[in-house]
């Protein structure tokens, strides 16, 4: 797959970029998010690179593992729907899945809302983020986390 990121070289000229670019730079599949992150630091297009990187599917990954997670943190620059799409809650339902809202559309993000729903999760959510916990995983008490019908600024 192709990988945009900001070019290491024009980063290291750079002294006045922000901490962030020139450290950890921005990468991602979605060239757009990069180019986003590009301007809000003034550069344009010439500053982003593509590199070729193997990759593995959500589930070959899973495979790997002994056993499944509990925890499910995905922050995929841009995108976090697509590594989402490929998680089969039917053999993986991690007690938590965090993952960044703020690049999904309206229509990606209430298709996964409504696909964690379904699998009985509840949501914390603000502008950037949403935690999704299971409302009664194996072995625990039912939480209190936000309305199964709609992602929750608060607690409930």
């Amino acid at each position: 797959m192709t990988l945009y990121r900001l070019d290491p070289q024009l980063i290291e000229v750079r002294n006045d970029l922000p901490h962030w670019a020139r450290t950890n730079g921005v990468a991602s599949f979605d060239r757009r998010h990069v180019l986003g992150h590009a301007r809000r630091i003034g550069l344009g297009e010439e500053a982003i690179v593509e590199q070729q990187v193997s990759c593995i599917t959500l589930s070959e990954l899973l495979a790997l593992s002994p056993k499944m997670p509990d925890v499910l943190k995905v922050d995929t620059e841009g995108y976090d729907y697509e590594v989402l799409s490929m998680l089969d809650l039917g053999r993986c339902r991690p007690a938590i899945i965090h993952f960044e809202n703020s690049c999904m559309t309206n229509e990606q993000y209430e298709t996964l809302i409504k696909r964690l729903i379904a699998a009985g999760y509840r949501f914390l959510a603000d502008k950037m983020n949403t935690t999704a916990c299971l409302s009664n995983p194996a072995g625990s008490r039912p939480t209190a986390l936000g309305d199964a019908g709609e992602p929750s600024l608060g607690p409930a």
